[in-house]
């Protein structure tokens, strides 16, 4: 009997409710240890005890302070001769002078130093940091931010580890973007994603029929070795209607209009496996990144293929045309809870990402 490798890979992954109830197991454990290790500990051999923490100690009962007398620690030291340098001021150190003195002429000559308080003071905003031989690093994207947004669209792609995933980092930078130079959205986001059903700003999910193929996932393929953004291709599995062609029909919106003539697309009576993305917005993230007019999936496909679109109440079918190479489909429509694709009819496209 063939493993499916996807399926293995869910039933062992940990759900955060697994991960919850695991850590409150543990943290039991450990506190019927605590309530039941003897005090004095266990002894091993000769002058030897095994120690647990006591409830004392959790409870920081038996913080004893000892004063340690640092001249007398360090007096047999002789440190060499050094330079010290901050913000533009030299200190040359004698060799007769002790390691306490040496410290605090550092700290003195620190930039961070309150000569008034004779303290150090901590940045309570750290920014990001330039280097030093060239501040004006970041000026040319600025420029480049505040001329071109003015016409079309920006789009920055931030790669990195699981704070990015999670929308951590990427929120708050995203939403200080958009306010600086406009927009709104949360951005490409995908399905399948360790972190797709716990991001910040949007949650997405998908039928059990999506697998995903990834570049960097051995043995996973994507057709033709096509990848999205991400370096990942979605693809549905399962039975579909077959594209047949175009017909010709005559419509009438309503009885106010004239008749007309329509081209649609014919498609087979076979069942269509129940297929689709949704994307819910999120709690916790900023408001622009949760209020959007303008919804885009990212595709390609060789055939048409029918999309029932969900917006909050708004609900409509709509024809997808095939591609050649990357293609963009774009709905406009103001979500402000959550939307849905439900691909109805056709062959499933592979699915590069939504915008």
């Amino acid at each position: 009997m063939k493993l499916d490798r996807n399926k293995y890979l869910e039933s062992r992954s940990l759900r955060p409710i697994k991960l919850l109830f695991a850590l409150l197991a543990v943290n039991l454990i450990l506190a019927l240890i605590v309530w039941m290790f003897p005090v004095e500990g266990v002894p091993l051999a000769e002058g030897q005890n095994l120690k647990f923490i006591s409830w004392s100690d959790l409870k920081g009962e038996n913080n004893d302070v000892k004063t340690v007398d640092i001249e007398r620690v360090i007096e047999n030291v002789s440190p060499k001769e050094e330079s010290f340098k901050r913000a533009n001021t030299s200190m040359a150190i004698d060799n007769n002078d002790s390691l306490t003195s040496r410290i605090k002429a550092e700290i003195i000559s620190s930039i961070n130093y309150d000569s008034s308080h004779q303290k150090l003071i901590t940045p309570q905003n750290r920014g990001i940091q330039l280097p030093p031989n060239n501040p004006n690093v970041l000026n040319t994207i600025i420029k480049a931010l505040a001329i071109e947004s003015k016409s079309k669209v920006v789009r920055i792609l931030h790669y990195g580890d699981s704070q990015l995933e999670g929308d951590r980092i990427t929120d708050y930078l995203r939403n200080r973007l958009q306010q600086l130079f406009g927009g709104e959205g949360p951005g490409i986001v995908l399905p399948k994603e360790p972190a797709a059903t716990s991001r910040r700003s949007a949650f997405v999910s998908q039928s059990k029929n999506l697998k995903k193929k990834a570049i960097y996932t051995s043995g996973k393929k994507a057709p033709e070795n096509k990848y999205g953004i991400g370096g990942a291709t979605f693809l549905f599995s399962g039975s579909y209607a077959k594209f047949l062609g175009y017909d010709t029909i005559v419509s009438q919106e309503d009885s106010t209009k004239e008749l007309s003539l329509v081209i649609e697309p014919k498609f087979s009576k076979k069942k269509q496996a129940s297929s689709y993305l949704r994307v819910k917005n999120g709690y916790s993230g900023y408001k622009r990144a949760r209020r959007y007019s303008s919804i885009k999936l990212i595709y390609n496909s060789t055939s048409p293929f029918l999309v029932n679109f969900t917006s909050d109440n708004f609900v409509k079918e709509y024809v997808v045309n095939q591609t050649k190479g990357i293609g963009i489909k774009t709905w406009n429509s103001t979500t402000t809870k959550q939307l849905k694709l439900d691909f109805v009819k056709g062959q499933f496209p592979d699915i590069y990402g939504l915008a």
